[in-house]
């Protein structure tokens, strides 16, 4: 079960743009194969304004794969290239479960 977490900073003044695009394009994410979490999430603090992550868990390594070849991720991408810092501030992690499974993973 992959377990992805994105930091997405928005250019200056770009926040609120950014935010949208995402949102906008969460429902449909959220309804691809595999899916089992997409969750944006925005850092608070005035310092952090436009900055954000996105936690997502897909259920086999094709099915992140397949969303990472989906138009409705392209169309974003290219809705947000201009607009933030990086499209590949990524990491990949793994759940390391101690304690009751059900709290101790996403």
């Amino acid at each position: 079960m992959p377990i992805i977490v994105s930091t997405i900073k928005a250019l200056d003044q770009k926040g609120d743009t950014v935010e949208k695009l995402i949102a906008d394009a969460i429902p449909e994410i959220q309804k691809l194969s595999g899916c089992e979490k997409y969750a944006l999430h925005r850092l608070k603090g005035r310092s952090r304004r436009g900055e954000f992550r996105l936690i997502e868990k897909w259920t086999t390594d094709a099915d992140l794969a397949n969303y990472g070849l989906a138009p409705v991720l392209i169309k974003l991408h290219d809705d947000l290239e201009s607009l933030i810092h990086a499209l590949d501030d990524y990491v990949v992690v793994e759940a390391v479960v101690y304690g009751d499974p059900a709290v101790g993973a996403i």
